[in-house]
Parts: C-alpha cells; sequence; structure tokens
C-alpha cells in the first residue's frame, strides 16, 4: 500500500511539475520530460502493465491540465509505457547509461504526440522541430533522468 501511494505522489508530481513549474526553467526553450521519467522507471521495474498503466494515469493526469486535447496524453503515455516494458527485458536496467538512453528515446517518441496533436504541427516542418526541440529535450530528459532516476528508484521501489 505505501509503495502504491509512493508511485501515485510521483505520477502527480511529474506531470505539476510538467505542466506549470518546467517551463519557467527551461533553458533555450529545452524543456526535460519528467513524466517520460516516471513511466519508464514504472516499466523498467515492474514490466509492461504497470508501465501502460502508470502512462496512462500520468497522461489522464496531464489531459486535464490540457483538456482541449483530452485523450492524447493518455494515449501517449500509454504507448510509451508500453515500449518501456517491452524493452525492458532488451536493456541492462540496472544501469544507469541504458536508463538514461531509454529515456531520451521514449521522450522523442512522446514528442511525437505533443508534435502532431497538441501543437497542430505539420509532417513537412517536423524535421525542423525534431533538430531545434526534439534533439536537445531529449538529451536534457536523459541528463535529469541519469541523476534523479537512483534517487526516485529508491524513495518509490526502496531497491539499489
Amino acid at each position: 500500500m505505501i509503495k502504491i501511494i509512493k508511485i501515485l505522489s510521483l505520477i502527480w508530481l511529474a506531470v505539476f511539475i510538467q505542466s506549470s513549474i518546467v517551463n519557467i526553467i527551461s533553458p533555450w526553450g529545452l524543456i526535460p520530460n519528467f513524466m517520460v521519467i516516471v513511466i519508464a522507471l514504472a516499466g523498467l521495474k515492474e514490466g509492461v502493465s504497470s508501465g501502460v498503466w502508470t502512462g496512462l494515469l500520468v497522461g489522464f493526469l496531464a489531459d486535464c491540465y490540457h483538456p482541449s486535447t483530452m485523450g492524447l496524453f493518455a494515449f501517449g503515455g500509454t504507448v510509451v509505457g508500453y515500449l518501456t516494458g517491452m524493452a525492458r527485458d532488451r536493456i541492462y536496467r540496472e544501469q544507469l547509461l541504458s536508463q538514461a538512453a531509454l529515456t531520451a528515446a521514449l521522450a522523442l517518441v512522446y514528442q511525437l504526440f505533443v508534435f502532431f496533436g497538441r501543437d497542430g504541427g505539420t509532417l513537412s516542418s517536423y524535421p525542423r522541430y525534431f533538430i531545434r526541440f526534439g534533439l536537445g529535450s531529449a538529451v536534457l530528459t536523459a541528463l535529469v533522468a541519469a541523476i534523479i532516476l537512483p534517487a526516485l528508484e529508491r524513495w518509490a521501489y526502496g531497491k539499489r
């Protein structure tokens, strides 16, 4: 029961930080994705079903902050959770470098939903967006994940 409360607290905190605080501290318009970090943590530790459910809950809460695209973030979070769970057995999940690399790749996947869904982007403008914001935000997400994932894992799962 305590673990569930901790995970729910992480989910709420990630969505709150992503929706309000992170825009204040974004260097050069690059934004680390805290929601993807929490989804990746759940998927890497618990597997596909936990990743999917965490992604769905994170996405639903994010949709509540952005009701004009209701369902988009829930779908994106579910996809990210599923991909994390599927990659769980295919990577060295105990190594921080592989966790950070996976988080960067998942941030790029999640950005597809943000760009084409919420921002209303077009296919012709995506390469510029990808080079200008996508890669930088993915690298920044990986750096933030490398810093906070061990602490989050210790706190939420009591391991490592």
